[in-house]
């Protein structure tokens, strides 16, 4: 899925589900974390559905301490 928009410098957000996916968690876990703070998200469209950052996604991870799979930080990188 690609959230350009039309404007080819923008990169590609990450859904709930491709994050939860990647932290190896429920969607409504990423949503808890959203809600609270912990982890920013933009919310996009009429059904206000969530997109986030890879580059927010590895902050989070960072701030609370998990460590990356080898296999996860390819993942990330592939949405850049």
């Amino acid at each position: 899925m690609n959230n350009n928009g039309g404007n080819g410098n923008q990169r590609r957000m990450l859904t709930t589900h491709e994050v939860a996916q990647l932290l190896h968690v429920h969607p409504n876990t990423v949503r808890k974390w959203s809600n609270n703070g912990a982890l920013r998200a933009y919310r996009v469209g009429s059904r206000r559905d969530r997109r986030f950052e890879p580059d927010e996604v590895e902050r989070f991870l960072r701030d609370s301490q998990q460590e990356l799979s080898t296999k996860d930080v390819a993942l990330l990188s592939g949405y850049r």
